[in-house]
């Protein structure tokens, strides 16, 4: 009997032990989990003080902006008369061309489809009914 208890005390505290240390484990867990979540860092810093952080990254994109801009000599734009002017009609013109032409390209294309596909269509059947034989 007195071995049965002995047993049963080492395995209480064993028990215990092990739910002690299950318990640490899962606070560390947490710890590191919440410490490498950088997005949640990151919106943290950002709600707790946003105008540093617009002001920050403002000053690295024209930062960015000049150090990755080449250096271009500047062109004096020509004299007025100089110029090509063009008048109001022919201004739209060039507009109402510039829309039409994606428009104009994709009908033509469907057209020169739809005739090379009767053209197939019909020298195939034009085969069939004189019994040539086509290439294959």
């Amino acid at each position: 009997m007195a071995k049965q208890t002995k047993k049963s005390a080492e395995l209480g505290e064993l028990i215990r032990r092990s739910e002690a240390s299950r318990a640490q484990l899962s606070r560390t867990h947490a710890k590191v989990k919440r410490g490498l979540n950088v997005p949640a860092k990151m919106a943290r810093a950002v709600k707790s003080n946003p105008f540093a952080w617009v002001a920050g990254s403002a000053a690295v994109g024209l930062f960015g902006s000049f150090l990755f801009s080449s250096k271009k000599e500047k062109i004096k734009a020509p004299e007025k008369s100089m110029r090509k002017s063009r008048g109001f009609v022919m201004g739209s013109l060039a507009l109402a061309i510039t829309l039409i032409r994606p428009f104009a390209k994709t009908y033509g294309m469907n057209l020169l489809k739809d005739y090379l596909r009767n053209q197939l269509t019909r020298g195939a059947m034009g085969r069939a009914n004189t019994g040539e034989q086509g290439l294959r």
